[in-house]
């Protein structure tokens, strides 16, 4: 039983001197070099992640009153139980890559900051904003003996470039 004790803090032992970060530092230490590409790989999905949720667009024409707390959401005029009168219309726009429900979430805290009672979404639209095209082509002669012999590769790479956009109008109950 004591053997098994010694040879579990053994190994522990050598896990801390490997990787702990306070040795990480040492030179051609494996363990450093790996954690800096994790560091590096971290930093890289981390900036994909804030672009994607940040690559959304919340344009907003309209009065303006005092910020609320709550907004009611509505998906047609005739489900608001209140009177009401349109204070502006709003649109966020963003990439196939922003999901729908971050968009709707970036207008209802527009619309709170606004200072609506509620939100009336009118559709989700997505459409096609571009396309990009390249050409590559690459000739290569295989010897200056045989100059008639060329090799020709061309490549076309196409793609479509989509976006979507969520048009609402905000409320303020009378």
């Amino acid at each position: 039983m004591r053997t098994s004790f010694y040879l579990a803090h053994l190994r522990q032992l050598h896990y801390h001197e490997c990787c702990c970060p306070l040795n990480a530092r040492k030179k051609g230490n494996l363990c450093a070099k790996l954690g800096e590409e994790r560091m590096k790989l971290t930093f890289f999905l981390a900036m994909i992640l804030l672009c994607m949720a940040g690559c959304s667009q919340v344009d907003y024409v309209g009065r303006q009153y005092p910020p609320t707390t709550t907004v009611d959401l509505y998906f047609s005029f005739d489900d608001v139980p209140k009177d009401y009168e349109v204070m502006g219309q709003i649109v966020a726009t963003g990439s196939e890559m922003v999901s729908a429900e971050g968009m709707q979430e970036k207008m209802m805290q527009k619309a709170r900051e606004k200072g609506a009672d509620g939100i009336v979404i009118q559709g989700l639209e997505r459409y096609k904003t571009g396309e990009s095209q390249t050409y590559k082509e690459n000739v290569e002669a295989t010897s200056k003996e045989n100059a008639a012999k060329q090799t020709t590769t061309a490549v076309t790479t196409t793609s479509n470039e989509e976006r979507k956009e969520i048009r609402a109008t905000l409320i303020k109950y009378k």
